[in-house]
């Protein structure tokens, strides 16, 4: 289920920054992606992600380098906020 809402996430914001690619492919990547954020190169995989999904929307399908990173940082910026968000709510309710 993650995958698939990842998915959709990564089909609205490529259509955002001008890359369209099928919503299969989307899903597809996102798993890769997720699976490739497991190696333990960097804290919480940050970086190994987003290098994995240039190497795979760039280098499989030709999408753009710059919209791909584009699209990438911005499902990054987006998992953060809401994060953030979530623990600010968590915080204000366990006070009570």
């Amino acid at each position: 289920v993650k995958w698939g809402v990842t998915g959709i996430m990564f089909y609205a914001l490529f259509l955002s920054v001008g890359v369209d690619v099928s919503l299969v492919y989307h899903v597809i990547f996102a798993a890769v992606m997720t699976l490739s954020s497991l190696l333990p190169f960097t804290v919480s995989g940050l970086g190994v992600r987003e290098a994995a999904g240039v190497a795979l929307y760039h280098g499989g399908l030709g999408a753009p380098a710059s919209a791909t990173t584009s699209a990438l940082l911005l499902a990054l910026i987006i998992r953060y906020a809401f994060a953030a968000v979530v623990y600010a709510a968590y915080l204000s309710s366990s006070h009570r």
